[in-house]
């Protein structure tokens, strides 16, 4: 059965610099047996925010996000957000948070502040969220251009993408394709040394 964490009216919108709206609250965020799918039917704040505290790895083993640990991490790092603002942001009672705020949580999180924008969302939003949280994390940003690049193919471009990714992956760096070995074996010795 799944909880109501926020079933907020839609509100007025926070915008970050490069133009992009993401409302502070709306919709209705369910998240199924707290640790289950977090589904928003409108990604806000809040949306991002309670996915971020279901799938971001906390920076202790054993450990889960709560507004305590995420306070404690942004003042940590020199952007202090307290523990009221953070359940404040999560219940979208928060109109217009500024970008600062999104980018000192952000940074707690160990994500890629563009998380917080619509764009982001947008151009991802074939993907769950879980996984729109592992691109986000900012160690990650290659995959984070790749996966944006590839989502904005056609349909016939991305599949040919995902095979091409599909066929190397399952060789290793060392090998070459099997399909290459059989039809041109002096081909694969060149190529490889």
């Amino acid at each position: 059965m799944a909880d109501d964490v926020n079933d907020g009216v839609y509100t007025r919108a926070a915008q970050d610099p490069r133009g992009n709206i993401m409302e502070a609250s709306g919709g209705r965020i369910t998240r199924d047996g707290g640790v289950g799918e977090v589904d928003c039917e409108r990604v806000t704040i809040a949306c991002a925010l309670e996915a971020l505290f279901a799938y971001a790895p906390a920076p202790h083993a054993l450990t889960r996000w709560n507004g305590r640990l995420l306070s404690d991490r942004t003042v940590a790092r020199g952007r202090p957000v307290s523990e009221s603002q953070i359940s404040q942001l999560r219940q979208g009672r928060i109109q217009s948070p500024s970008w600062d705020l999104v980018i000192a949580l952000a940074d707690a999180f160990g994500v890629d502040a563009r998380f917080f924008t619509l764009e982001y969302h947008r151009v991802l939003s074939r993907l769950p969220m879980r996984e729109r949280v592992l691109l986000a994390r900012s160690d990650y940003p290659e995959l984070l251009t790749a996966a944006v690049a590839i989502e904005g193919l056609p349909a016939a471009h991305r599949h040919t993408v995902r095979a091409l990714v599909d066929i190397l992956g399952r060789n290793t760096p060392d090998e070459p394709p099997s399909w290459l070995t059989k039809e041109q074996p002096d081909q694969v010795t060149r190529t490889a040394t």
